[in-house]
């Protein structure tokens, strides 16, 4: 079986995988509709499953969407996530905010999620390759507005995926309205010397060899350890990293302090950061903020977070309500700006 073949059979499953998912969430939200009281009202129930988008793209791509969805969302949203996770990490997140009528998408990053499966080790996207994972979402870009032409287009970002998301925003042909920058920084904060040190060394003497993470996590990735516990316990999140790996994400943090200048006028911004955050520079964070060139941005604060904001389960709702929000007062913005330049 030559590379094609491989990579088409390995997203033939994720995609026959994807089915079956929501085929179980639609025939659970039958059994809870049929067990309901009469005349309850509860929630809007937010289906999940894997889009055309996905076979389209042979990409691991996913889309939550509230059952009570109105014909005309009022954004598309595309959630990219941090280090070590996968876009069903941001599952919490993505319900939520599906049920203010966004239709919501999310992809797996290189070295991530369904790439980073058993069987596909040693193949094409088994290791972390950011500069892919952005060419991954520009072809997705380009098909979401195909799809939702008069649809807002806003990403969604956290930690290395707000890097993603940032690269994706400054692209000439980007059809992106606005770009949500989780956790985001262009330095890291100083972690403990004598761990990075040994780490290194051992790589150096052991290229094969991953380095363990937990005790990074632990130390720095979350104010709440029972949040850390729970996200590490998914089978999927990568609780090591090759070198290798560990140099392109440095690397690739580094070239963001240089896009700020590249961010269109007209791509609306915010950073969002935690306010106990102790992996990333606030400084880098305020320094990239007064550079950058978007006319409607805003650097605001989630008291009482680490540098873990929305790829967790315990996500604050009012962290869901202020990015909601936020976007839909730059649809309005954007909306107020072509009436009044005669373009609607």
């Amino acid at each position: 079986m030559n590379a094609n073949n491989e990579l088409e059979f390995t997203f033939l499953k994720f995609i026959i995988k994807g089915l079956s998912k929501s085929i179980l969430v639609l025939f659970t939200m039958l059994l809870a509709n049929s067990s309901g009281a009469y005349g309850e009202v509860s929630a809007p129930a937010i289906i999940a499953d894997v889009p055309p988008e996905a076979s389209e793209t042979r990409l691991p791509v996913y889309r939550w969407v509230s059952s009570q969805a109105k014909p005309n969302p009022r954004a598309i949203v595309l959630l990219i996530h941090g280090l070590t996770q996968r876009a069903q990490s941001l599952n919490t997140f993505a319900e939520q905010l599906a049920a203010e009528q966004f239709i919501i998408y999310g992809i797996d990053q290189r070295g991530h999620g369904a790439w980073h499966e058993d069987d596909r080790r040693g193949k094409e996207g088994f290791r972390c390759n950011f500069k892919a994972t952005g060419d991954d979402v520009d072809k997705l870009v380009v098909l979401l507005h195909r799809d939702y032409p008069d649809r807002p287009l806003y990403l969604v970002g956290e930690s290395i995926g707000s890097a993603v998301a940032l690269h994706a925003a400054t692209e000439p042909h980007s059809h992106i309205n606005g770009v949500v920058l989780c956790a985001f920084g262009t330095k890291m904060n100083k972690i403990k010397l004598s761990w990075f040190l040994g780490d290194m060394i051992h790589i150096l003497f052991h290229p094969t060899q991953e380095v363990l993470l937990a005790r990074y996590q632990l130390a720095y990735a979350c104010e709440n350890p029972q949040t850390l516990k729970i996200t590490m316990s998914d089978p999927l999140a990568r609780k090591s990293l090759g070198g290798l790996e560990i140099l392109r994400a440095s690397r690739y943090v580094a070239k963001n302090s240089r896009l700020a200048s590249k961010l269109p006028t007209q791509t609306a911004l915010l950073l969002l950061k935690g306010a106990e955050d102790k992996i990333v520079s606030e400084k880098s964070a305020q320094s990239f903020y007064d550079r950058a060139r978007s006319a409607n941005k805003e650097l605001a604060a989630v008291p009482g977070n680490g540098h873990m904001l929305i790829g967790r389960p315990d996500i604050a709702p009012s962290t869901v309500s202020f990015i909601g929000n936020w976007i839909g007062k730059d649809i309005a913005t954007q909306k107020e700006a072509l009436s009044s330049s005669g373009s609607l």
